[in-house]
């Protein structure tokens, strides 16, 4: 009788262990480092409307390899938005997977979703919007730190009457500092809400994404940028945009700086020097003067 008891004792501890590893098999995330974690790898992508391409947001793990698949869930919607929220079927669709679940295999690096933009003939006033977020996982594994489970994909409207002239350009000038013909990266871009104001980056010290704000008028071919408008420098300096002559002998404080648009070439020819500086007291003080600026569009 002792001799059964013992062995039953046995038993039972046995099938609890088995209980107590199949638990532990089927619960516990799949991860060797407790900062491991799925994210999104970008917090912003953008996609022209017209593009015959794809876009891909990628989900990569971090810290940590894996032994198994992860089966993850995602969702889209456009809250914050408002009108400029993206309609899955009318702005776009999602080419990969066919479902809102897609699968980080064992050994890759990461998982992928593709998305399509609809080219359609509607002309809105802003870019379309939609928010994807990671949503669970089928192993627990945490999903992203400091917002990376979310992401913002932009479709870029295609039908804004401006739209040619909205990219990169290289302005060329004179410099009224060293009287060498220079060179600088500027660009032109849309302004949501508006088929006739563009945001321009104007002069060599503009620093970052700093934009004074321009009219584009396409029957009579300008473009007008009010002067007195703020930018600042590298260093983080107030500067102002004014005309003035080729001699500095004349700062035009009132009015805006006129440029002819060329529609065949994309180019923007200014009827006058501009300077980027501030006047305190009647004194101007100048990063530089800008002599026969003209813009170029760029292919970059």
């Amino acid at each position: 009788m002792k001799a059964i008891n013992t062995l039953y004792r046995v038993f039972w501890a046995g099938a609890c262990m088995l209980v107590l590893w199949a638990c532990s098999e089927n619960n516990n995330p799949l991860w060797n480092n407790k900062n491991a974690f799925l994210f999104i790898d970008e917090q912003y992508y953008e996609v022209d409307e017209g593009s015959t391409t794809t876009t891909t947001v990628r989900i990569p793990i971090a810290s940590s390899p894996i032994t198994r698949d992860i089966l993850i869930s995602f969702e889209t919607d456009t809250l914050g938005f408002g009108n400029n929220g993206a309609v899955e079927g009318r702005d776009y669709k999602i080419i990969f997977p066919s479902s809102k679940q897609v699968k980080l295999s064992a050994g890759n690096a990461y998982a992928f979703i593709s998305i399509a933009p609809i080219n359609n003939d509607e002309m809105e006033l802003d870019n379309r919007y939609f928010n994807l977020r990671l949503t669970a996982n089928d192993q627990n594994f945490p999903m992203g730190v400091d917002g990376t489970d979310t992401t913002v994909v932009a479709i870029v409207d295609d039908e804004h009457p401006l739209k040619e002239w909205f990219g990169p350009y290289l302005l060329t000038y004179r410099s009224y500092v060293d009287e060498a013909m220079k060179e600088a990266v500027n660009s032109i871009k849309r302004v949501p809400g508006s088929i006739t104001d563009v945001d321009v980056r104007l002069g060599y010290f503009f620093d970052g994404d700093t934009y004074v704000r321009g009219e584009m008028d396409t029957l009579m071919n300008t473009l007008s940028i009010p002067y007195g408008q703020t930018t600042y420098n590298s260093d983080g300096d107030i500067l102002r945009v004014y005309g003035t002559d080729s001699l500095l002998s004349d700062i035009i404080q009132d009015g805006a700086l006129i440029g002819d648009l060329d529609p065949v070439n994309y180019t923007v020819t200014f009827r006058n020097p501009f300077v980027l500086g501030t006047i305190t007291n009647e004194s101007l003080s100048y990063e530089d003067v800008y002599i026969r600026p003209v813009l170029r569009k760029s292919s970059n």
